[in-house]
């Protein structure tokens, strides 16, 4: 799922803003600018969008709205505008344009700038809710602290296959290679040197493992600092 154009109206800082003719071939995309600029501003314009049509979520409009035009409204009345906020055309999609449609639900994943999991290891196993059945981030500036539960749902997915009975004629090496696999793939057509490798073993080193170069099977590791700002992941909801 491929974003072509995005158009804000009146959404926190920005006026008027239109973002358009971004090439479907293109593999990644930056916002660059001094802290003030409205980068945080313009991805949770993308939150509230998959909030909003996703899981009939508007937000709270004084947090939202334009700033110096915000009026008060009543719950219908804000209900009736929230969508109206934020517009995104996709290159291979079409979704209807309408408060909790639902087919938009899980085609993004968002990470804030307030991540406060720098590195991770996994020794035991807990149970992990299907993270696109509820809204993971209500605002860009909560605290982040998933990148292990995350790792926790993709061991459970694995583990999970080996009792379906449709995957009784596959190996186990099958089933991982079909869940991590995507993974993989996902990552190199972002990044053409890096290679997701492995998740170790996760009952004793549970994590996410690269190899980039000749250096190998290094793991998941993060500087607790935020210079990476907002992160966006969109795909076929899996």
């Amino acid at each position: 799922m491929r974003i072509k154009r995005i158009e804000l109206n009146k959404f926190k800082r920005f006026t008027h803003l239109i973002v358009e003719d971004i090439p479907e071939s293109t593999k990644l995309v930056v916002l660059v600018g001094p802290n003030g600029s409205g980068k945080t501003s313009f991805m949770e314009a993308m939150n509230h969008y998959h909030k909003c049509a996703g899981y009939g979520d508007p937000g709270d409009y004084q947090y939202l709205g334009k700033k110096g035009t915000i009026k008060r409204y009543d719950y219908n009345q804000w209900y009736d505008v929230a969508l109206d906020m934020v517009d995104i055309v996709f290159h291979d999609a079409t979704f209807p344009k309408s408060i909790g449609e639902g087919s938009i639900k899980g085609r993004f994943y968002f990470r804030s700038a307030y991540r406060n999991e720098p590195d991770f290891q996994i020794d035991s196993m807990q149970h992990q809710n299907d993270p696109r059945e509820s809204i993971r981030l209500p605002t860009l500036i909560q605290d982040d602290r998933t990148v292990s539960n995350n790792y926790q749902h993709l061991v459970a997915s694995i583990i999970s296959g080996l009792f379906n009975e449709e995957n009784n004629q596959k190996t186990v090496e099958d089933l991982r290679k079909e869940l991590i696999g995507q993974i993989q793939a996902a990552i190199e057509r972002v990044f053409d040197d890096l290679r997701f490798s492995s998740i170790g073993d996760p009952l004793i080193n549970g994590n996410f493992y690269f190899t980039k170069g000749i250096s190998k099977d290094f793991h998941y590791r993060s500087e607790e600092r935020r210079v990476g700002k907002e992160c966006l992941g969109m795909g076929s909801g899996r």
